[in-house]
């Protein structure tokens, strides 16, 4: 028998934010596993062996801990995730971006974005632009190693 899913409310136009940021197939899963594990709130508390095993779950190929690494990673860059306060996602624990996350009560969303912080915020007329930059620089990154 599986364990009952709570379902929690989110932005509907979350998704639609999301299908524009470009993630790869991996990274979309990976979000999508990290979604179905979030308490109200959108905190994550998961592993990456934990994340792994929810791919599996879903049908998908089982990923090592580095592919998770860098999914978690473009995740962040793209502001879907970040590490709460404990800093750099000590003990496996995420949060999701709250124009995504699910709350409880519908009221909760509206008050977690007005919470949230403003260089966090999906609907920045500069997202996209903020986002490619970023990229580009990881990609630099990445070529000088």
């Amino acid at each position: 028998m599986s364990a009952q899913i709570e379902l929690l409310w989110t932005p509907t136009n979350a998704f639609e934010v999301i299908s524009r940021i470009g993630l790869s197939r991996l990274d979309r899963d990976v979000l999508d596993v990290l979604m179905g594990l979030q308490e109200p709130g959108g905190r994550v508390v998961a592993t990456h062996e934990v994340i792994s095993e929810g791919l599996v779950s879903r049908g998908k190929k089982a990923r090592d801990r580095s592919s998770v690494t860098r999914s978690m990673g473009a995740l962040r860059m793209a502001r879907l995730v970040r590490w709460p306060d404990t800093g750099r996602g000590r003990g496996g624990v995420y949060q999701l971006n709250e124009m995504i996350s699910g709350f409880k009560h519908p009221e909760d969303i509206y008050d977690a974005i007005d919470k949230m912080p403003e260089d966090m915020r999906l609907d920045d007329p500069e997202y996209q632009a903020k986002l490619q930059t970023a990229r580009a620089r990881a990609g630099r990154h990445l070529r000088a190693i």
